[in-house]
């Protein structure tokens, strides 16, 4: 998982800019759709998967009770291979069953790259 800092600089005694939702650049170039490749949050143990980005979502900052809730910027997605479920349900335990019970969530920090579709060879005469 990386670690990104944010790092402000005062010029000319104004303030820095108030962190934005989306703090990098590659953030939205996603859409409906992709195929993408995603690690787990859980840490290195849990192998890489790919899975189908189904709904963008979008969550801003909101100040509760007695705990203010952090806003996030991740996908719904869909896993695209049954042999991952398989592996992920028995190996560790992670209930996904191929193909119905296939939904989960991604953050945006946690898509690695998105992966390009297998193009067809051309034979050669």
């Amino acid at each position: 998982m990386a670690v990104h800092l944010v790092v402000t600089q005062k010029v000319g005694g104004s303030t820095p800019p108030a962190p934005e939702l989306y703090p990098h650049s590659w953030a939205v170039m996603y859409k409906e759709g992709d195929i993408v490749l995603v690690c787990s949050p859980a840490g290195a143990g849990v192998p890489h998967i790919h899975v189908k980005l189904v709904k963008r979502l979008e969550r801003k900052p909101q100040k509760g009770r007695n705990f203010d809730w952090p806003g996030y910027v991740g996908w719904e997605a869909v896993l695209t291979k049954p042999e991952e479920a398989d592996i992920l349900r028995k190996k560790h335990s992670i209930p996904f069953k191929f193909p119905n019970d296939i939904e989960t969530f991604v953050a945006d920090s946690d898509i690695i790259k998105k992966v390009n579709k297998k193009r067809k060879k051309r034979k050669k005469k």
